[in-house]
């Protein structure tokens, strides 16, 4: 899928594919933009006169609309799955099932963060964020409840607020860290510059630098002021969320802002590290599975009557959490690379669930 337009010094440009699925996903959001005001697209909503043929198939759906454990549907949204089709206990089966994708990724990110990543804790944060969403999800799919619909909708809007943290703070890496150089050395205890391996663990010596504490202090700074801009930003959310419990555009709305900016600032990263072209095809892989995601959950509403027997929003479950890991993968390569750190992908390692990783040779400790 990379497809990348390699320049004589070896550096590369946005590739005609990448624009294209940039253009699709603008697209993409406008249509989502306009499907929270429409409430037409779904099935506990009619706003507008219906034809025979309609009331016909609407009545159909009346008659055949199950209760199941749960009771009667009280979230503000209804998806397109037949309810409680497959078992008494669970309302829509498939969406439910397809939500538990969002803990199988993140448990692979948290075990690959703890093992290469662990001084990176936004890691572990976004890891974790995106389990809520997956429990949180699986928790509304499977009751259509209002109280649950919250726990799929708040993890939303806290992972875009972690996704946003990540990408504003991918470039607070000291001079320190950018000095660490492990080109040459390896796990066996050979040098590596301007520092020492110990047990297989990499100490840098930052004696002989005098700036360099400024520069740490600013990367601190910044780290510092983002984090307590998108925490005021989630507050507000709560707060909103609590004082009109039942407008979910409420929620919908600041999603679709959050998203929109956190793309902004990644295509504005991706521009930037050209010569990074494994992380840029990881931003490809992101936009890809993340477009084609939500272009199952935009128009699912829309073709109920002819296609609902896909269950095209848990495709939408499927290429949202591979969109979510990928952009991950996208911020590890991206620090390690301005560390002076040379990672490594490994691809389809059965104890990742063959998702790609990456890591590297050494432990470092910064």
């Amino acid at each position: 899928m990379s497809i990348l337009n390699q320049n004589k010094d070896g550096s590369s440009e946005i590739s005609t594919m990448m624009k294209v699925l940039f253009v699709f996903w603008g697209i993409a959001v406008v249509l989502f933009g306009l499907f929270i005001f429409d409430g037409q697209g779904h099935k506990s909503r009619t706003t507008a006169p219906l034809s025979s043929a309609e009331i016909l198939i609407t009545e159909e759906a009346i008659l055949n609309k199950r209760e199941g454990y749960w009771g009667p549907t009280t979230s503000n949204v209804d998806w397109c799955e037949e309810n409680y089709l497959v078992t008494f206990f669970v309302a829509e089966f498939w969406n439910s099932l397809s939500s538990l994708a969002f803990v199988a990724v993140s448990i692979v990110g948290l075990i690959i963060t703890r093992k290469y990543h662990s001084h990176e804790p936004s890691f572990y944060i976004g890891y974790l964020c995106t389990m809520m969403v997956g429990l949180g999800s699986f928790a509304f799919h499977g009751t259509l409840l209002r109280t649950t619909q919250v726990l799929d909708e708040l993890p939303m809007c806290y992972l875009i607020l972690c996704g946003i943290y990540i990408i504003e703070t991918n470039e607070c890496v000291s001079p320190d860290d950018a000095a660490i150089k492990t080109k040459g050395s390896s796990s066996n205890g050979s040098s590596a510059s301007n520092g020492y391996l110990k047990n297989n663990q990499y100490h840098y010596d930052d004696s002989h630098h005098g700036s360099t504490r400024t520069d740490r202090e600013k990367a601190a700074h910044r780290r510092t002021v983002v984090a307590f801009v998108l925490c005021s930003i989630g507050v507000a959310i709560i707060l909103l969320e609590v004082m009109f419990p039942m407008e979910a555009a409420i929620i919908q709305i600041a999603f679709v802002v959050l998203t929109v900016y956190l793309i902004g600032r990644t295509v504005a990263q991706y521009r930037k590290y050209k010569e990074y072209a494994m992380a840029r095809f990881f931003v490809e892989l992101c936009v890809l599975f993340i477009l084609l995601g939500a272009f199952s959950w935009v128009i699912e509403p829309r073709v109920c009557t002819r296609f609902g027997h896909l269950n095209l929003h848990a495709w939408w479950h499927i290429g949202g959490c591979l969109g979510v890991y990928c952009f991950c993968l996208y911020s590890m390569y991206l620090r390690l690379k301005l560390r002076g750190i040379e990672p490594k992908v490994v691809t389809f390692a059965p104890q990742h669930l063959l998702l790609p990783t990456v890591q590297h040779d050494l432990k470092v400790k910064v």
